[in-house]
Order: structure tokens, then sequence, then C-alpha cells
């Protein structure tokens, strides 16, 4: 009998592609020290050719998770868009190289696999130019019963909801989850993704997802509160576990 997988990790698929460069260089393409900028792909891939050396490696939070999971014996499976490019073959390749079970295929038309160009000065500060790309093409076609239904949890990202498209992934994960004995955790993403999906995350917290992740910023959003005890407070009224990071404090943990 095949094993469960543990988590199938639904989110945006990034190449994270890492420079040393010079404060010259931030001046020369107009990038404010310690930025994080959204680019078109014309833009992308004129910084990409004026980098030089660079290190590409997949990137992005729930892939990261994935991947660790993966890396320390879990059995974890990825589902995301890729083109069939240089930099979705990276993404692939290193998701695969520590054992993730990937479970997509690269797209051979439409958008250039998603990247962030992450420029680091000599002080260690990173300035970012992030094209979203083929990672926008997520949709519920690519979230089935096949894909996902033999997991344990269904671990997803709060960016994907930043499109129609990715919506109708996530729905379709809920409904898969529903129908099954899949669990659901939200990774909350960064608090600005809060405040702009807030209803939308809470109505889920209340009737499909049994595990949120986030930190104290992103959960006290949510909340729309102005501390973590207040937030737990609220979280009390969902049947939900929150696993909350709080930077230098540590974690906590707190349900319903």
């Amino acid at each position: 009998m095949t094993a469960l997988t543990q988590v199938v990790g639904i989110s945006n698929a990034i190449v994270d592609v890492l420079a040393h460069v010079d404060e010259e260089f931030l001046t020369k393409i107009n990038a404010p020290k310690g930025s994080m900028i959204l680019v078109d792909a014309d833009r992308a891939q004129e910084i990409y050719g004026m980098m030089g050396s660079v290190k590409e490696m997949s990137g992005g939070s729930v892939a990261n998770t994935i991947a660790g999971l993966s890396s320390i014996g879990g059995r974890a499976a990825y589902i995301g868009r890729v083109a069939d490019d240089h930099l979705g073959r990276v993404f692939m390749q290193d998701m695969q190289s520590v054992g993730v079970d990937v479970r997509l295929e690269a797209a051979k038309d439409g958008a250039p696999t998603a990247r962030c160009h992450i420029l680091i000065t000599p002080d260690g500060q990173r300035t970012m130019q992030t094209y979203l790309g083929a990672c926008l093409e997520l949709n519920e076609s690519d979230v089935t019963e096949q894909s996902v239904g033999n997991s344990e949890i269904i671990l997803l990202e709060g960016y994907v909801w930043d499109t129609p498209h990715g919506q109708n992934a996530l729905k379709a994960a809920f409904r898969i989850a529903d129908g099954g004995a899949s669990g659901v955790a939200l990774s909350l993403s960064d608090a600005d993704c809060v405040a702009r999906h807030r209803l939308a995350f809470l109505d889920a917290i209340a009737n499909q997802v049994t595990l949120v992740l986030g930190d104290d910023s992103e959960v006290m959003r949510l909340f729309e509160v102005d501390t973590l005890e207040k937030a737990a407070s609220r979280a009390a009224e969902f049947d939900c576990v929150f696993a909350v990071t709080r930077s230098k404090q540590g974690s906590v943990i707190f349900s319903g």
C-alpha cells in the first residue's frame, strides 16, 4: 500500500537569484537600498543579465518548508507553476534533490518562471527585484484529487490568494480536504497579505483550516488587535491551532 504523503504544499514557485553587488549597481538600476519592488518580464531579464555571477536556488516560504521536511525524512510533495526554462529546471531539480515529490509539469508556453533577484551589498543589506511570472498562472486544474487527496496535510500559501486563478486553486484544495481526511494548514505570508484578504482568511479558518502559521504581526493584523494576548483571545473562538513565531522571543502555540 502506498504511504500517505505527510504534507503537500501549494504555493507560488519562485527561484531566488542572488548576487553580491556594490552600491553603484543599485544606483545604476535605480533600486532603493533595502527595497522589494515588483518588476515586469523585460525588466527582470535586464537585471538578470547585469548581475554577473549568481547563485540560483528554489525559494518561497512554503516551498522551503516542504524542502526542509523532505530533507529530514518526511514524505512531502509540492504543487506550483513554473515554465519550461532554465529557472524552472533549477526549481524542480532543487526540490527533487532533497526528495520532494514535485507534482507539476513545466509549462511550455506562457510567462517565464518567477524569480526574485536578491542584490546583496557589502554591508549585508538585501535589495530585491521580484518578477512573479508563471507562478501567477497556478489554477484549480493543478489541484486535483490525484495530486492532493492522498495527503495528511495540505499546506497553503496566503500569497496565492492574490490572484483569482490562485483563489480557485485554494478553493479546490478546500473542497478536496472537505471530502476526505486531509487537514488544511494556512501560511499567512505577510501582514500586508493578511490585510488584503483578511475576511477571506477568517472565513477559511472558521470553516476549513485546522492549522494557521504566521508571525505575531500577521496574527495581530488578522484579528485587528495590538497585542498577541488579544489575538490569542480572539483565536480561542476558532476550532483551529495557531503556531506563531515571535522573532527573538521564540514562538507560541494557542488554540480554541
